[in-house]
């Protein structure tokens, strides 16, 4: 696996990722001989900024590694105008590369922005063979089937309607309690790393060691720092072919557009 953070933010959205690819190889028997990691991305941005894509877990699709297949479901779905129609096709197009009995754990995230009920709202929707979590954190083995739903208005922000969801995603900036979605290896571990280093930054800021975040280029500098800080905890803790996260971190932003 990896490890993915997710910001949805009054400005827009960012996405951010380490590195770290990891290869097995098999001996003839299909079994797991040895473990290597290699650089790659695992988030893209649309063309005009237009959406997200970021995936964790599964790391090849046929005869492509994952980023080459999303950047070609990307190439086919350019001028899409619906996000539940791309979710929806892509849930699909898993299904029938990887779905089924014996299936890798696979998650998608696919940020966008729509308009609903006369508003812009952001949409972040979650493609995956993964139904749920157990109660320590760790997630439920991968289904037979993908789902794809969108998991922002109505689910996680329930409280949030069309038009107000821009001031409660600022209400939770201006705390400096950005709105995320967290996805990877041991996220038990990863969240109470992030929330160290996010009080560890409150500390710093009173102090007026560093500003308060105001731009989304200065929330894309917090979330790399997430990424590398879990990269730096497993390469200090993590034994050779087993250091899954890290090689560095990419970041992507889409603003909040002015008009859809």
């Amino acid at each position: 696996m990896s490890i993915f953070v997710g910001e949805v933010l009054a400005d827009g959205i960012v996405f951010a990722a380490d590195k770290n690819i990891t290869i097995s190889k098999l001996d003839g028997q299909g079994n797991v001989v040895s473990t290597v990691q290699e650089p790659g991305s695992k988030i893209l941005r649309w063309p005009k900024r237009k959406a997200l894509l970021g995936y964790v877990g599964c790391g090849q699709v046929g005869g492509q590694t994952m980023q080459e297949w999303l950047y070609d479901f990307m190439g086919e779905h350019i001028e899409f105008t619906e996000p539940e129609v791309v979710a929806n096709e892509m849930r699909d197009r898993l299904q029938s590369n990887l779905g089924g009995p014996g299936a890798a754990a696979s998650i998608v995230q696919f940020a966008t922005f729509a308009r609903r009920e006369g508003h812009i709202v952001p949409e972040f929707w979650h493609i995956t063979n993964i139904h749920g979590l157990t109660a320590t954190g760790d997630y439920d083995p991968p289904s037979d089937s993908f789902i794809a739903s969108e998991r922002l208005l109505g689910v996680h922000l329930n409280q949030a309607s069309p038009a107000n969801i821009r001031g409660c995603l600022r209400s939770c900036a201006n705390q400096f309690r950005p709105f995320w979605f967290h996805q990877g290896l041991d996220l038990a571990v990863f969240n109470t790393l992030s929330e160290a280093v996010r009080q560890a930054f409150v500390a710093l800021q009173g102090a007026g060691h560093l500003p308060p975040p105001q731009t989304l280029a200065d929330w894309e500098r917090h979330a790399r720092m997430l990424v590398l800080i879990y990269g730096a905890y497993f390469e200090a803790f993590g034994a050779p072919g087993q250091r899954y996260v890290g090689g560095g971190a990419d970041v992507l932003s889409i603003p909040w557009p002015q008009d859809l």
